[in-house]
This record gives C-alpha cells, sequence and structure tokens, in this order.
C-alpha cells in the first residue's frame, strides 16, 4: 500500500435507521445549530459555521456590552455567522493510506472509539 494514498471517504452514524437511509438513497443532516447547543463528545462544536456562538441555554455566560466604558446591557444569546442563514450538515472523513504500523493502529484505534455503524464508500 502506497502511503498517504487517497482510500475512500468514511461516514459515520450514530443512529442505525440513518444508515439504512443513506443506503436507499437519502442523506439525514443536522442544523449547525444542532452541533452548537451538543454537549456529547466528538459531535460538539461550539462554533459550528460560524464566526462565534454564545448560548445562556449550555452554560456561556452572559456577555456585558458597553461603549466608551459605559455598561449598557448584557446579551444571553449571540451569534455571528457567515451569510444569511444556517444551513444542513453532514459529515465526512477522507481515509488515506497510513504512513506506518503505529499510523495504522493509530487510524484503527480512532475507529473503533466511535463506536457506531460505518460504511466505507471508496472512490467517490
Amino acid at each position: 500500500m502506497v502511503e498517504n494514498q487517497y482510500l475512500g471517504l468514511l461516514k459515520f452514524f450514530r443512529e442505525k435507521n440513518h444508515m439504512e437511509m443513506f443506503l436507499d438513497g437519502y442523506i439525514y443532516c443536522n442544523t449547525p445549530e444542532y452541533y452548537r447547543l451538543s454537549s456529547a463528545l466528538g459531535i460538539s462544536d461550539r462554533n459550528e459555521s460560524c464566526m462565534v456562538s454564545f448560548r445562556e441555554s449550555r452554560g456561556d455566560s452572559r456577555l456585558k456590552m458597553s461603549v466608551d466604558g459605559k455598561h449598557f446591557g448584557e446579551a444571553t444569546d449571540l451569534l455571528i455567522r457567515y451569510g444569511r442563514s444556517d444551513g444542513w450538515l453532514h459529515c465526512w472523513a477522507a481515509l488515506y493510506s497510513p504512513e506506518d504500523d503505529i499510523g495504522f493502529y493509530e487510524l484503527k484505534s480512532n475507529i473503533e472509539l466511535n463506536k457506531c455503524q460505518r460504511t466505507i464508500l471508496s472512490n467517490i
């Protein structure tokens, strides 16, 4: 096997029905806000598809607002994003051949850590 050779795409599924939908030609997607609010390891991304996101509901501190040193209020939620609205997301990972045995075992371990259903699509 050639080092760093593209092998294909890797798609992880947390729910079996999402994998079955995919195999039937449908893609299940979530909004960026889903990932911003999630606290799940490996899923959560506080700033998914935006420059900054603060949410009191997920435990963020209120933002204190001031101009020229004069306090005029607090914000409980703030989102600064690219564009006018959020889209829909689904995750893929490019899979490349490791450079050595250590890289292979690290890759294998990372895949096993996901503890989920998976489908590998080669050469898409």
